[in-house]
C-alpha cells in the first residue's frame, strides 16, 4: 500500500471519528459537514470526496457501529449455554465495553428523540430503522431455539422478548442501571437493580406463563 493509500484512508477514519461524535452529540438534523471537516482537521470537499452527503456518512457510522455491537452478540449466543445463561452473559459484557462501542445506543436514541419530528431525518428514517433491527433478528433466532430445547415456553411472544433484552443490554450501554418498572396495580416505581436481577424478572415471568 502507497503512502497515498495510507494517507487516504487516515483522512477517512478522521473523518468518521469525527462524524460520530457529532451525529452521537447533535444528532442528524444538527450535525453539519462543516464541524465535522472541522473536528477531523480537513476540509469539507475532503469530506465530500469520501462521502456523497451527511446521509450516507450518517449510514456508514450506524452500519459500522451496529457491527460491532452484532459480533458481540454472535459470540455470547454461540456459547453451550441455555439461552438464560447466554442472555446474562450478554448483559456482563455490555457492562465492560469501551465508550465508542457502548455509544452506538446513544447515537441512535439521541439521533431519533432529537430529530423525530424533523423533516430531514424522516427522510433517512427508513434506511436507519433496519439496521439496529438486525440484532432483535438474532436475538429471535436464539428464542426459536431455546423454544426447540423447552427452556421457554411457546405462549410468549418472541418479539416483546427479544425488544425487552435488547433494551436491557441498550440500558447497560448507557449506563442507566435506574430503571423504570410496574408493580401489579400499575402503580409506576423507580428502582435500582443490576441488570441481572431484571432478566431474572423477565425469565421468572415467562416461567410462570
Amino acid at each position: 500500500m502507497s503512502k497515498k493509500d495510507i494517507s487516504t484512508i487516515k483522512v477517512r477514519e478522521k473523518i468518521e471519528s469525527a462524524a460520530f461524535e457529532q451525529f452521537r452529540i447533535k444528532g442528524y438534523a444538527t450535525a453539519n459537514m462543516n464541524e465535522i471537516a472541522k473536528k477531523a482537521e480537513t476540509t469539507r470537499s475532503a469530506v465530500y470526496w469520501h462521502f456523497k452527503d451527511k446521509k450516507e456518512l450518517f449510514l456508514v457510522i450506524v452500519q459500522k457501529s451496529i457491527d460491532i455491537v452484532q459480533a458481540k452478540f454472535r459470540e455470547v449466543y454461540a456459547q453451550d449455554k441455555s439461552f438464560k445463561e447466554c442472555t446474562k452473559d450478554l448483559i456482563r459484557m455490555f457492562s465492560t465495553l469501551n465508550e465508542k462501542e457502548m455509544n452506538v445506543f446513544q447515537l441512535m436514541s439521541n439521533t431519533i428523540l432529537s430529530t423525530a419530528d424533523d423533516s430531514e431525518f424522516k427522510q433517512i428514517y427508513s434506511d436507519v430503522l433496519p439496521i439496529p433491527l438486525k440484532l432483535v433478528g438474532i436475538i429471535l433466532d436464539q428464542i426459536d431455539i431455546a423454544n426447540e430445547k423447552g427452556e421457554i415456553t411457546s405462549e410468549i411472544d418472541p418479539e416483546q422478548l427479544a425488544f425487552a433484552i435488547l433494551g436491557l443490554v441498550h440500558s447497560v450501554g448507557l449506563k442507566a442501571y435506574d430503571s423504570q418498572v410496574f408493580k401489579s396495580d400499575k402503580e409506576l416505581v423507580s428502582v435500582s437493580m443490576g441488570p441481572e436481577v431484571l432478566i431474572d424478572l423477565i425469565f421468572t415471568g415467562l416461567d410462570n406463563i
